[in-house]
């Protein structure tokens, strides 16, 4: 029997359905949602590590880009 969507029926029928469950199961709810987001959790892990590291490097190559140009800088003025 399929159930067709008239209005959001179904949906609020699932909502009511899946508040009743975390409401009578917390511990397997959490367990659930945890299994469910963990991925998610490791992907944004990886994410800002590479962003880290690359902004790490931008900032190194900054860093030594401003240092040559002060050095080409005093080498002009003592000329």
């Amino acid at each position: 029997m399929i159930e067709v969507m008239i209005g959001g029926q179904l949906v609020k029928e699932w909502m009511v359905w899946l508040s009743v469950w975390s409401v009578q199961n917390p511990g397997q709810f959490l367990y659930t949602v945890l299994i469910i987001l963990s991925p998610f959790f490791c992907i944004s892990a990886y994410l800002s590590w590479k962003l880290s590291k690359h902004i790490e490097t931008e900032n190194r190559k900054n860093r030594l880009k401003n240092k040559r140009i002060d050095n080409i800088k005093q080498r002009k003025k003592h000329k």
